[in-house]
């Protein structure tokens, strides 16, 4: 962080923590560093983060180097700064800019406004956290107050020893972050089929549903019509139908008696025909008398079988 290359009086911590908030941004080297650290965190899902590229803030370094008096002797917060590297002065005159740290919040909103000073405004925090901005917009109160931004003590570099220690931890982290993000792909996966297999399910159960009410409505229609049947049933009386087939038997037998005889007129008739046919014509007169007789019997035969028949 910005904040890492410097340090402050812990009297002004709250000053610069509250008007300050950009001292928190990452601070890299080059435009292309950050580009890989932005694909990084993508990459690796591990969120958003705001990055500062010193590269770019190098044009700041001449307006901090510029002796600057402020009014009524009201500090400028970049003053106050212990600053260890001389490379970092541009980044940390970006986050500062020419803002006044004032006792309180009179002299700030004085300062501020520009009154007493020829109409000049300044940006101007208080040691408790309000702030004036040139426009004239106030902020502060509240029983929170931002704190810790920037230490009393600059950070000392690290050793090579501490350097391969945390490249270890942070080697192993990384290997860590990569099973969790294994597991993580894994676990979505098992999820969205469990998904899918409930959607299938759901399905299923309301088509099931939906079977069950269509067959309880059929079971109620087919009651209905049961009912219906079960009140219009005929009742049958056995004598009845006892003395119906005895009278159907009676009749079966008649007919067939009928049948007998019906056939054995019809081969009569046949041979009288042969005979005919063989005594010659001066015998046709004789003969057609016994014929007419015959074929008489036959047809009283035929209507007492049509008879029998209407009687079935």
């Amino acid at each position: 962080m910005i904040a890492a290359e410097s340090s402050i009086d812990q009297k002004y911590d709250v000053a610069i923590s509250t008007a300050c908030p950009s001292l928190e941004n990452i601070l890299l080297d080059t435009g292309d560093t950050s580009v890989q650290c932005i694909n990084f965190l993508k990459e690796h899902d591990l969120g958003r983060a705001t990055f500062s590229v010193l590269e770019r803030m190098e044009r700041n370094r001449a307006q901090a180097m510029k002796p600057f008096h402020g009014p009524e002797n009201v500090p400028r917060l970049f003053d106050l700064l212990h600053i260890q590297n001389d490379a970092y002065i541009p980044a940390l005159y970006f986050v500062t800019q020419d803002t006044l740290v004032a006792n309180n919040l009179e002299e700030a909103t004085r300062i501020g406004m520009g009154i007493g000073t020829e109409g000049k405004r300044y940006r101007v925090v208080t040691l408790s956290g309000d702030v004036v901005d040139k426009s004239g917009t106030m902020s502060g109160g509240g029983k929170q107050v931002s704190r810790g931004r920037m230490s009393a003590n600059i950070q000392q570099e690290f050793s090579p020893v501490q350097i391969e220690s945390l490249e270890k931890d942070t080697a192993k982290l990384k290997h860590e972050l990569e099973e969790y993000q294994k597991r993580k792909r894994v676990a979505e996966s098992k999820l969205s089929l469990l998904q899918t297999e409930v959607q299938e399910n759901e399905s299923r159960l309301q088509k099931a549903s939906l079977d069950i009410d269509f067959c309880s409505a059929q079971c109620e229609v087919y009651k209905t019509q049961l009912n219906e049947l079960m009140s219009n049933r005929v009742t049958v009386d056995p004598k009845e139908v006892e003395r119906l087939e005895k009278r159907y038997k009676e009749c079966q037998d008649v007919y067939n008696q009928i049948h007998t005889k019906f056939s054995k007129s019809e081969a009569e008739v046949e041979k009288l025909d042969e005979r005919i046919n063989a005594v010659g014509a001066d015998k046709v007169q004789a003969q057609q008398k016994k014929i007419n007789s015959v074929k008489k019997e036959l047809d009283d035969l035929k209507s007492n079988i049509s008879k029998a028949n209407v009687s079935l």
